[in-house]
């Protein structure tokens, strides 16, 4: 298709782009340092229970938590699919080219998700590299299947967060927005949600998408159903940013 060429284009020839690779590598590289360096400590007492083995450090770095971190540039590169093109009004020039909205929503979502997830296997090819450089440090990987099924989870968790990026900058055509808005509701709002909610509403914990995301990267035992919390967030928030796309004036 001519449109998903043209989004091809568009995002492999921006800078940006590139400046948020390295920074995802940096960010990669620096978390996977201090957990090495940490070895493996009780995520519930704090203590330091000796080096960390590969699968450790793999799950470490890419937890629910912690991956939000590493998540912020490619938040960004979700976002100005669309965020950049409203903000500089290129969106006019995209929609005479391609008068039919739908192919130019599916061309950004699809040319989005195949970035994020080759930057994020990139991440994860760095962090599985050190592991086996850092041999002093770090244990050998026990299973590979176990480990592999828990990464393929990670990186759907972070295409449907990043995803969230990109809706909202369709909804509120507004890039800054679309890349604050779920970096804070991942680490304030839902926090404090919970915090102060939490215990009084037992169904709450349940219905918050980043919480059900992190269940599901954790593989416990309501995984599944986290993920299907988190999957509804997401396909809501893109068949609501697909309608308004297609229906309000560029």
């Amino acid at each position: 298709m001519a449109v998903v060429k043209y989004e091809r284009r568009r995002i492999r020839t921006i800078r940006s782009t590139w400046v948020i690779l390295i920074l995802t590598l940096l960010l990669t590289a620096g978390v996977t340092a201090l957990v090495i360096a940490a070895g493996n400590i009780d995520p519930e007492t704090g203590q330091d229970l000796g080096d960390a083995t590969g699968d450790q450090v793999m799950s470490a770095v890419f937890s629910g938590s912690v991956l939000i971190l590493t998540l912020v540039p490619l938040v960004t590169l979700a976002a100005i699919a669309f965020g950049g093109e409203y903000r500089f009004g290129l969106i006019r020039q995209t929609l005479t080219a391609f008068p039919r909205r739908t192919p130019v929503f599916l061309a950004k979502l699809l040319v989005v998700v195949g970035y994020i997830v080759a930057f994020l296997v990139l991440a994860m090819a760095l962090v599985l590299a050190a592991t086996q450089v850092f041999r002093n440090s770090v244990g050998p990987i026990p299973d590979w299947t176990v480990l592999g099924l828990s990464m393929g989870r990670a990186l759907a968790f972070a295409v449907g967060y990043c995803l969230f990026a990109f809706a909202l900058a369709v909804i509120t055509r507004n890039q800054a927005i679309a890349i604050i808005i779920p970096i804070v509701w991942a680490v304030i709002v839902e926090s404090v949600l919970l915090g102060f909610l939490g215990s009084r509403f037992e169904w709450l914990p349940k219905v918050l998408p980043i919480n059900s995301g992190s269940i599901f990267v954790q593989g416990e035992q309501d995984m599944w159903q986290g993920a299907g919390v988190f999957l509804a967030w997401i396909l809501a928030a893109l068949i609501g940013g697909w309608i308004l796309f297609t229906r309000r004036d560029a």
